[in-house]
C-alpha cells in the first residue's frame, strides 16, 4: 500500500480527490487529510506517508510553502491546483506529477504510476550500490572497495582521490567524469567540478561561506553556486534514495 495525504483548503475537493483515489487508485492508502499550510506541516509530522498530493492555494500560504518550511522531506508530490501557471515551479520542487481540477481519473492513476516508478528505481539503486564494488589501481596495488564505504571523491587534474568511511584515502589515475559515470545511478551527485559525493553519507548541507555540505566522516564539500538548488531538492528527497 502507498500511505498518503490529501492537503486541500476545499472540503469538496478533498472529498472528490478521496472518492477518485479509493475508486480508481486501490493500492493508495489515505492516513489523513488537511486543509492549509500549518495543518499539514502537523500532520506530515504524526504520520509517514510516501505520497502527498498537495494544493497551491490555500487560505493560510501556499503549498510551495509548506514544502519550503518542510524539512528533510520524506515523500513524493503530486501538486493539484485549478491552474496551470505554477507547473514550472512545481518541477522545480521535484513534483512527481502536476493535476489541473477538476482531476482526470487516468491522469490520477499515471500520478501514482509515476511514484511508484521512482519510489522503485530509486529502492533499486540503494540495493545494487550496496552490492557494488569499485577496482582502485594505484602504482603499488589494486583496491577492490565497496561503493557502501565510500564518502566522497576529489578531482586533482587527471587524478582522483577516493576517500573511505575509516578515513582510508586512494589516489587513482582516472578522471572524475568516468567515476561520476559510473557512479551516478549509484547514489552519487557531483556538487563542484572538483567533488563527487555520497548522497547517503551527507550528514548536512551549510549555507555560510558559499554553501557546503558536511560529510558523515566530518569532511566539507563545497556546493556550485549553479548546483545549490539542485542540492537542496536532493536532501530534500534523501529518505527515497
Amino acid at each position: 500500500m502507498i500511505n498518503t495525504v490529501i492537503i486541500d483548503d476545499i472540503a469538496l475537493a478533498r472529498a472528490s480527490l478521496r472518492a477518485d483515489l479509493e475508486d480508481y487508485c486501490p493500492e493508495v492508502h489515505i492516513v489523513g487529510e488537511a486543509d492549509g499550510v500549518i495543518s499539514g506541516l502537523k500532520l506530515l509530522k504524526k504520520v509517514d506517508v510516501e505520497l502527498v498530493f498537495l494544493d497551491i492555494h490555500m487560505a493560510d500560504g501556499e503549498g510551495f510553502d509548506l514544502l519550503d518550511i518542510l524539512e528533510d522531506r520524506k515523500m513524493s508530490v503530486v501538486f493539484t491546483t485549478a491552474s496551470d501557471q505554477h507547473a514550472i515551479r512545481a518541477f522545480q520542487h521535484d513534483a512527481v506529477d502536476y493535476l489541473l481540477k477538476p482531476i482526470d481519473p487516468s491522469l490520477l492513476q499515471k500520478a501514482v504510476e509515476k511514484h511508484r516508478s521512482r519510489f522503485s528505481s530509486n529502492q533499486k539503486s540503494l540495493s545494487d550500490s550496496e552490492n557494488f564494488t569499485l577496482s582502485l589501481s594505484t602504482q603499488d596495488d589494486l583496491r577492490i572497495v565497496a561503493v557502501k564505504d565510500i564518502v566522497r571523491l576529489k578531482a586533482d587534474g587527471n587524478y582522483t582521490t577516493v576517500y573511505e568511511l575509516d578515513g582510508t584515502k586512494t589516489m587513482v589515475s582516472k578522471s572524475m567524469k568516468e567515476f561520476e559515470q559510473m557512479l551516478h545511478s549509484k547514489g552519487f551527485y557531483r556538487t563542484h567540478q572538483s567533488h563527487l559525493v555520497s548522497v547517503s553519507k551527507i550528514k548536512s548541507y551549510l549555507k555560510s561561506e558559499g554553501g557546503f555540505l558536511l560529510m558523515t566522516d566530518g569532511s566539507e564539500v563545497p556546493v556550485s553556486v549553479r548546483k545549490k538548488a539542485e542540492v537542496v531538492s536532493i536532501l530534500k528527497q534523501r529518505s527515497l534514495h
